[in-house]
């Protein structure tokens, strides 16, 4: 919806339109949004690419692992991913309140798939982090080897 930018309140204001309604297609396809990724990378670039995936690893269509796999190996593109959401599976709130249920009356649960994203970022060569571990962005930066001015900036565009 918005061009890449440094214009945050561009960014802003497209958040506060975005909808489930938005999608054509309902379910979750992390092998096409990983493809769709090497397009936000310029041809021929030389410099290191890294593709951070934050995702419960709840999917309904493609292989994903195929697809960072060939990013690895065909686009130099390493992905690194961090697992949000619970195996067990919570609840998904209902725009006007209560829970999302299914065709039989029983609440949608979304559950992690840890097993999944694992293999992505093994597929990757990247590392894997528990989103709800609290020193996750520890592990994450030092696992991509971010300078101290490249965290600083990464830390202030989170806040946002």
């Amino acid at each position: 919806m918005v061009p890449i930018t440094e214009d945050v309140q561009s960014l802003r204001s497209a958040v506060d339109f975005l909808d489930p309604d938005l999608l054509s297609a309902g379910g979750t396809n992390i092998a096409a949004g990983l493809e769709t990724s090497r397009n936000m990378f310029p041809h021929g670039e030389r410099r290191r690419k890294e593709l951070v995936l934050f995702s419960d690893g709840e999917h309904h269509r493609g292989d994903p692992r195929g697809v960072a796999h060939n990013l690895s190996r065909n686009h130099n593109i390493t992905t690194h991913v961090v697992v949000l959401g619970q195996t067990e599976g919570a609840r998904i709130p209902a725009e006007e309140g209560g829970d999302i249920l299914d065709d039989t009356g029983n609440p949608v649960l979304s559950r992690s798939n840890p097993v999944l994203l694992q293999a992505i970022a093994d597929a990757g060569g990247g590392v894997y982090v528990q989103g709800s571990d609290l020193d996750a962005p520890r592990q994450l930066f030092s696992k991509l080897e971010l300078s101290e001015g490249e965290r600083l900036r990464l830390t202030r565009s989170s806040l946002y």
